[in-house]
């Protein structure tokens, strides 16, 4: 919906998917133990033909047993929590920055060392708690924050 919102079609790659132990960030936002198992997905996000954005998704292993070895991984994520964990975000909770992207991040991204982007990260909380924590680098060319506030 982000990339419709743009007037793009959203598209996307999968960089990596892997099960790793929990950084103590990774741990800190989902809940769980340092070194706990998540299984990891590092994907390049597109908007149209161009790379928009650079997303890393972390779940906790023992809310979604077998996930690595439960087919591909295309498609949305979170149709694929709701349809074979029954895992359905009810809130999410986004800090944003700005940064700059590093050399690897910049050649994925198709911009030049240094560019400005977005760094976002998201926490999003079903009726268990928390399910996923995903950091997620978007281009400052190409994306764009939008809020509506009320008093």
């Amino acid at each position: 919906s982000e990339m419709s919102h743009l007037g793009l079609i959203a598209g996307s790659r999968i960089l990596d998917a892997s099960l790793v132990p929990a950084s103590p960030e990774v741990a800190g936002a989902l809940g769980i133990a340092a070194d706990a198992p998540v299984v990891r997905i590092r994907r390049l996000r597109f908007g149209g033909s161009a790379p928009i954005g650079i997303q890393t998704a972390h779940l906790p292993a023992e809310r979604v047993p077998g996930f690595l070895d439960d087919g591909p991984l295309e498609g949305s994520l979170y149709e694929r929590l709701r349809s074979r964990y029954g895992i359905a975000p009810l809130e999410a909770h986004e800090v944003y920055r700005v940064a700059l992207a590093g050399e690897a991040d910049a050649a994925l991204l198709d911009v030049p060392a240094g560019s400005p982007a977005f760094m976002i990260e998201r926490t999003s909380v079903d009726a268990r708690g928390p399910f996923e924590f995903t950091v997620s680098m978007m281009r400052g060319d190409l994306y764009e924050i939008r809020a509506n506030l009320r008093s």
